[in-house]
Parts: structure tokens; C-alpha cells; sequence
């Protein structure tokens, strides 16, 4: 329980450093839809780069920020003893980053009229993080669901990422 509450920290303050992205992904889709609606590949690539370019600035800020203060910030809004939820901080960190930065990862399919392989890959990738997390959190604790869940998220935008990403080459190569 007392692991459960580090783990649960550790996601509210990843959740704070996040929260400034979330509003881009609608705006984002609109865009993507328009662009490639007119088959603007240039334009739909640069549309992705720079809402990247956006959030790697955020995170950079935020995340960096985190992961140098909080160390410190921890103990100081807490108390002493919440001080292991920051290595949860660091690991989360890398996904929920990873996945800020492609936050238009699934808009990107959707526009491109592929919804399901978005579903799929998270169908797959989550019944892969779930099975895994039967075997090494008891072992391994709240740490070891922070890698699982940050893998989750680096392994199914990633893949997702590659697909939307190959689509557009393909599209370009037929135009």
C-alpha cells in the first residue's frame, strides 16, 4: 500500500508537468486532417515536427525541471518520507515525455483513415505490459510498474509514430 501511494505521487506530479500538452491534440487533429485532406505531405510533416518541437521545449522545461528539483520539491510539499516516489518520477518520466512529444501520433492514423491500427497496437503492446506486470511487480515493486507503463507508452507511440510516419512517405512516393 505504502508503494502503491509512491507510485500514485509520482503520477500527479508527471500528470502537472504534462497537463500544458493536452490542450494541442484536437487542434492538432484538425490540422493533420486538413493537410492531408489536401494531400499537403510537406506541410502535414511540418505541422508534426513543430507541434514536437513544442512539446520537447515543454518537457525539457517542465521535465527537466522535475527530475533536477525533485528531489528536493518532494520532501518540501510532502514530507520526508515521500522521497521514493521521485525515482518513480524519473522513470515515468520518460514515457509520459516519449509520449508528449508525439502526442499526434493517433490523430495522425485517424486522419490517414487507419483507426484501427492505433487500437491494435495498444490491444497487443497492453496485454504484453499487463502479462509482464503479473510477473515482475510483485517482485519488484512500484519501480517496476513505472518501466512497464513508461515502456507501454515508448513502445506503442513508437510504433504508431513509425506507421503514421511511413504512410506519409508512402503517400508522398505515389503523389
Amino acid at each position: 500500500l505504502l508503494e502503491a501511494g509512491y507510485f500514485r505521487l509520482a503520477l500527479t506530479l508527471i500528470n502537472l508537468a504534462t497537463l500544458p500538452i493536452e490542450p494541442f491534440i484536437w487542434p492538432t487533429y484538425a490540422e493533420i486532417t486538413r493537410t492531408i485532406a489536401e494531400r499537403k505531405w510537406r506541410e502535414t510533416k511540418t505541422l508534426l515536427r513543430r507541434v514536437s518541437l513544442i512539446a520537447v521545449a515543454w518537457m525539457a522545461l517542465a521535465g527537466g525541471g522535475l527530475a533536477l528539483l525533485g528531489w528536493w520539491l518532494i520532501p518540501l510539499l510532502y514530507k520526508p518520507s515521500a522521497l521514493p516516489a521521485y525515482p518513480a518520477v524519473l522513470i515515468l518520466l520518460l514515457g509520459y515525455g516519449f509520449a508528449s512529444i508525439f502526442t499526434w501520433n493517433r490523430p495522425l492514423l485517424l486522419a490517414l483513415g487507419k483507426p484501427g491500427y492505433p487500437l491494435m497496437i495498444a490491444a497487443v503492446v497492453g496485454m504484453i505490459e499487463l502479462a509482464l506486470a503479473f510477473v515482475l511487480v510483485p517482485r519488484f515493486g512500484y519501480l517496476a510498474q513505472a518501466a512497464l507503463l513508461s515502456s507501454y507508452f515508448i513502445v506503442s507511440i513508437g510504433l504508431t509514430t513509425l506507421r503514421g510516419l511511413g504512410e506519409i512517405r508512402a503517400q508522398e512516393a505515389e503523389a
